[in-house]
């Protein structure tokens, strides 16, 4: 859940919640900040990369429809422990 005012760095593919999410095309105050987005950015695809590698997000889902929140929610509890054991995502 999003503090008020806080927003999460997207890529080009997100949109309609202008108010939530940043955009890489939109203007950064300074190099600094284009800088660190584009950080946050690489790290958000390293996550994906991960949750790719189990077959999350490349491969046909094949069970009951019902089930595949709960699946993806355990990868995503697994990939948390691993990240938090050191191994997995730069910090940011």
């Amino acid at each position: 859940m999003l503090e008020d005012g806080e927003r999460v760095e997207a890529d080009n593919g997100y949109g309609g919640e202008p108010l939530k999410i940043d955009l890489p095309h939109e203007m950064a105050r300074d190099e600094a900040q284009r800088m660190a987005k584009a950080v946050v950015r690489a790290r958000h695809e390293n996550i994906n990369g991960r949750f790719k590698w189990w077959g999350c997000m490349n491969r046909m889902w094949r069970h009951e429809y019902n089930c595949h929140g709960e699946a993806f929610r355990a990868v995503a509890i697994l990939e948390q422990f691993l990240i938090s054991e050191g191994d997995g995502a730069f910090q940011v």
